[in-house]
């Protein structure tokens, strides 16, 4: 179970109800550190920031560690496009 406060609200998720594992991340200085826990991939097999791919309007991305499609033209959108963005590529839909 995933419990943040956010805005001074507790907030719960219950990561295995979407297949993922609740993970604690840590950052900061021993000092100065900070906790955040999140929901992840029991068994990544993409990462966020890998590069992205559009054919036939279909845009092939990473969604919380593993590869997803998203078709642009069922929401009434003419397709999709790539952009470079640093060292990876970036699609979105266009109109």
């Amino acid at each position: 179970m995933e419990v943040d406060c956010w805005g001074g609200t507790e907030s719960r998720s219950d990561c295995s109800r979407f297949g993922l594992t609740c993970t604690l991340e840590v950052t900061g200085t021993p000092d100065q550190s900070s906790r955040t826990a999140t929901c992840t991939p029991i068994e990544q097999q993409c990462f966020v920031g890998a590069s992205e791919s559009c054919q036939g309007g279909v845009i092939t991305y990473c969604n919380l560690g593993l590869p997803a499609k998203f078709d642009c033209r069922s929401v009434g959108l003419s397709g999709c496009a790539t952009q470079v963005v640093g060292t990876s590529t970036v699609a979105g839909c266009v109109l």
